[in-house]
C-alpha cells in the first residue's frame, strides 16, 4: 500500500481502527456459516488455507486481543466438537460415557479401555495452554490416578485422526 500508485487502505485503516475492528468482531460473530465462508473471511486468494479456517477461532483470539478475555469452551461447545470423537470411539468398539460425575466433577468424555481402565477426555480452547488453565477434570483424575487427556477443540474439528492418536488407545 505504501508503493507509489498504491489504493491508500492502510492510511484509511489506521485512521478507523476501532470501527474496522468493530466490523471485523461483527461479522465473524453473526455470520451462520460452520467454520468459514467467503461472506466472513474466505476469499480466493486464501483457498489453500480453507479446509482450516475457522471463523469462531478469529474471532475468540479478535476479542481476546481487544479485551484480554481468556477463550473458554461452553459446555455445549465441548460436546459438540467430541461428538465425532465419540462416534469413532464407538466405531472402533470403545466403551464411551459422556457427562458422568466422577469425585464430583462433570467428565466430558471417558473411555473405557477393554481392560477396564478409564480415560478422562475433556475439550479445549485451540488458543489456550492446556496446562496453563485450571482444570477440575485434571485435577480429580490425578486424585483417583486415572489417565487424562485435555484435546485441542481445533483439532477435533479440523485433524480427528490426529486427536484419536493422541488418546494413545
Amino acid at each position: 500500500d505504501l508503493l507509489p500508485g498504491g489504493a491508500g487502505y492502510t492510511k484509511l485503516v489506521r485512521d478507523n481502527l476501532e470501527t474496522v475492528l468493530d466490523e471485523t468482531e461483527r461479522l465473524l460473530y453473526e455470520c451462520t456459516c460452520e467454520s468459514s465462508c467467503y461472506s466472513c473471511i474466505r476469499h480466493y486468494s486464501n483457498n489453500f488455507l480453507h479446509s482450516s479456517l475457522d471463523r469462531l477461532l478469529a474471532y475468540a483470539l479478535l476479542k481476546h486481543l481487544r479485551t484480554g478475555s481468556i477463550p473458554a469452551l461452553t459446555p455445549q461447545e465441548s460436546q459438540g466438537v467430541l461428538s465425532p470423537l465419540i462416534d469413532l470411539l464407538r466405531l472402533q468398539d470403545y466403551k464411551t460415557l459422556q457427562n458422568e460425575v466422577r469425585d464430583g466433577v462433570n467428565v466430558p468424555l471417558i473411555i473405557r479401555r477393554p481392560s477396564g481402565a478409564e480415560v478422562w477426555v475433556q475439550a479445549h480452547h485451540p488458543l489456550v495452554d492446556e496446562l496453563l488453565i485450571p482444570s477440575p477434570v485434571r485435577k480429580a483424575a490425578e486424585a483417583a490416578f486415572v489417565e487424562f487427556c485435555s484435546l485441542d477443540a481445533f483439532m477435533l474439528r479440523h485433524d480427528l485422526p490426529k486427536a484419536f492418536s493422541k488418546l494413545q488407545l
